[in-house]
């Protein structure tokens, strides 16, 4: 007998020698799996009494096992050990565990039950990712860190409780889970990343708390459902893209420490009527309200900047005020507003530029300012304004081609 299988009870010892004859692989003191042969059609596996820790990658793309059995003597489960396994249908942790690794359990298809033991505090990036039948994930109360794109596209997945403890919920966590209408975000959570919960379609309510300082570029993009949002005092600036393509948000309430609203924010947030920009607001992005349905925008006045089409295709917008820190109305900021009529520019502004009010049908009433020294080529392009011959002069006189 071999020194190495001086503990191992002799049916075990057949069990190796007969994997080892089917081409699955085992470090050589027989305590690691490092290798199922992908080429077996069995659909179920155990893994030998006394292993402790399953290789990197060991099960990678074996798309015939349904069914594994991992014996309470594992305490290590490696990188992409699972990944790519379409037929897998259950999974049940050892207790031993503490960590599920990058990719763990990749692209398993059909894999729609995961008991996960109270010993895992990490679960690893894109570790569940493309788990379509996975409805319902059980979070161990002492987890601290879910990594980046752990739960992208489980369409299944209907409800999710983070648990207390953690401060971060990373990049692309529950991006394209189609199907997710319900998010319990606790209090202490501090940063919520890039893409956490795009194209999440069925997402109706998410609650942010207070915790939260900042919230990443596209983190709501595309969640069709979402109806009301209320951003957390801490939170400085809105991302881009953050909201944009919510098409049935209605009311979003700033907290009071929002500065900066970046490009595209709010594009195509088609339901969004009214906008309340917070008090000490500095900035307001390129296509930050774009396509909107705004009937009216209280812009504060401690706003310098707008961007280029910032309200552009704001068809329902008549009220808009801009701010006396102003000095360049941007290319097509207002572009097709069709119901804006009339519309005063500070003295602050010395240039109007090409587009900014193109299209705006009904626009009849414009007081331009002294200051205003470049209106360039198409500003107020298919304005009835422009049929009034004095402010026709005064613009063509201010004319710059852009």
């Amino acid at each position: 007998m071999k020194p190495d299988e001086t503990n191992l009870p002799e049916l075990d010892i057949i069990r190796f020698a007969e994997d080892k004859v089917r081409g699955i692989q085992f470090s050589a003191d027989r305590r690691r799996l490092t290798h199922y042969c992908r080429s077996l059609e069995n659909t179920e596996y155990i893994v030998p009494s006394g292993i402790t820790s399953i290789g990197n990658e060991a099960f990678f793309g074996c798309f015939e096992l349904e069914k594994i059995q991992i014996p309470p003597s594992v305490v290590h489960i490696g990188k992409g050990a699972f990944d790519w396994c379409p037929a897998l249908k259950t999974i049940i942790i050892p207790d031993g565990v503490t960590r599920i690794e990058d990719q763990t359990f990749h692209s398993c298809d059909n894999l729609s039950s995961v008991t996960i033991p109270d010993s895992v505090t990490s679960i690893g990036k894109d570790a569940f990712a493309g788990c379509d039948k996975l409805a319902c994930v059980n979070f161990p109360p002492h987890l601290t860190r879910i990594g980046e794109g752990a739960f992208q596209g489980c369409n299944s997945l209907i409800t999710v409780n983070i648990p207390v403890g953690m401060t971060r919920i990373a990049p692309s966590t529950f991006c394209e889970c189609n199907s997710l209408t319900s998010i319990t975000i606790p209090a202490g959570i501090m940063h919520i990343g890039n893409s956490a919960f795009a194209g999440c379609s069925s997402l109706t309510t998410v609650n942010i708390p207070n915790s939260v300082g900042h919230i990443g570029a596209d983190a709501f993009c595309g969640c069709d459902n979402l109806t009301t949002i209320n951003i957390p005092a801490k939170v400085t600036c809105i991302e881009k893209m953050t909201f944009a393509f919510c098409h049935k948000l209605k009311n979003v309430n700033f907290g009071e420490g929002v500065k900066r609203i970046s490009s595209s924010a709010f594009e195509d947030c088609t339901e969004l009527e009214r906008i309340d920009i917070p008090a000490g607001a500095t900035s307001i992005g390129d296509k930050a309200f774009s396509r909107s349905s705004l009937k009216s925008v209280n812009i504060p006045e401690s706003v310098t900047s707008i961007g280029e089409y910032a309200f552009c295709d704001c068809y329902k917008l008549t009220d808009v005020n801009i701010p006396h820190g102003i000095k360049t109305i941007g290319n097509c900021l207002f572009c097709n507003c069709a119901s804006l009529t009339d519309i005063d520019i500070p003295d602050s502004v010395t240039t109007i530029s090409g587009g900014a009010f193109r299209n705006c049908s009904n626009l009849r009433h414009v007081e331009i300012p002294e200051s205003v020294k470049i209106i360039e080529d198409g500003a107020f392009y298919g304005c009835p304004c422009m049929d009034q011959p004095d402010f026709k002069r005064f613009v063509e006189s201010r004319r710059r081609k852009s």
